[in-house]
């Protein structure tokens, strides 16, 4: 069995330590240890009727629930299989574009998809001594060595963010992001580890996607809550955007049980505040091979 590319495979490991996958500690993938929301659990549980029925292809239910939380229309939102769907139908718009600068190392799941579309890539890799006597992210060498053209001319570049930086942990420069939103055709940010940190600290670029269309962020309802069986997040930017990559995608691509205890965890504040000692801890320990 080939080594996986990522984290999280307890069948691979299983088999090469010659144990059965429960009896392995997983330090391989970055998931709250705290467990689910009992209410996620409960919601599930709840819904094992709708297994008998296809479900919402629009999933209303929850874009209802993501607009309320981020106060954004409903057609800003497209829920998907896990954020990793998403990063694909993210890829195949980045892969129009002249090229798509990637801060290294990155999460190895961005080379797959980007690769899937033959998309041309730039990395910029990040001095981890230098990056390290901060709390900020520097985008100054992606800015000054760009060669960047104007977003208005075809196929000008783009570019392929987290926020906090996976893997390490720090948050992105956010004036530095507004520079590279008025310089690149398309910015994609991927917030999949944001929810580790206090409220007050994370910094989300959620909000500047209705003034910003080149701007797409990324977000998963797995790592925080501690759902990664389920294979669900969502993805927030303009509605025109997202009806394209509907036309892409499978229909379907949410399960019915995914979509209750994601709107079940998104409702269910004190979970969120019980865990705020867990994200003090864990906010700057996302691991590069994680989703």
């Amino acid at each position: 069995m080939n080594c996986p590319r990522h984290g999280g495979n307890l069948v691979w490991a299983a088999t090469l330590a010659g144990c059965p996958p429960e009896s392995i500690l997983d330090f391989s993938a970055s998931i709250n240890p705290l467990g689910p929301p009992e209410t996620a659990i409960a919601a599930i549980q709840a819904h094992l009727k709708t297994l008998t029925h296809y479900p919402d292809p629009s999933y209303q239910s929850l874009c209802q629930v993501l607009s309320e939380v981020h106060r954004l229309p409903l057609d800003w939102f497209i829920p998907g299989n896990g954020s990793a769907e998403l990063l694909t139908w993210a890829c195949r718009d980045l892969a129009q574009c002249a090229w798509t600068g990637i801060l290294t190392p990155a999460f190895a799941d961005y080379a797959r998809a980007l690769q899937s579309f033959d998309a041309q890539v730039r990395p910029y890799p990040i001095n981890l001594v230098e990056q390290f006597s901060g709390n900020t992210l520097s985008l100054a060498k992606v800015l000054a060595t760009a060669e960047l053209t104007s977003i208005k001319v075809s196929q000008a570049p783009s570019l392929l963010l987290n926020h906090p930086h996976n893997p390490t942990g720090q948050l992105l420069a956010l004036k530095q992001v507004e520079s590279c939103l008025e310089q690149f055709s398309l910015v994609v940010v991927d917030e999949a580890f944001i929810d580790f940190l206090p409220p007050g600290d994370q910094q989300s670029m959620i909000p500047w996607v209705m003034e910003h269309p080149n701007l797409v962020v990324l977000r998963s309802l797995t790592k925080f809550y501690s759902l990664p069986g389920l294979r669900l997040g969502y993805a927030v930017g303009h509605p025109e955007r997202l009806a394209r990559w509907r036309q892409w995608r499978d229909p379907w691509c949410v399960n019915s049980l995914a979509v209750a205890a994601g709107i079940a965890a998104l409702q269910d504040h004190s979970f969120s505040a019980t865990d705020l000692g867990l994200a003090d801890l864990c906010s700057h320990s996302a691991l590069s091979r994680n989703r």
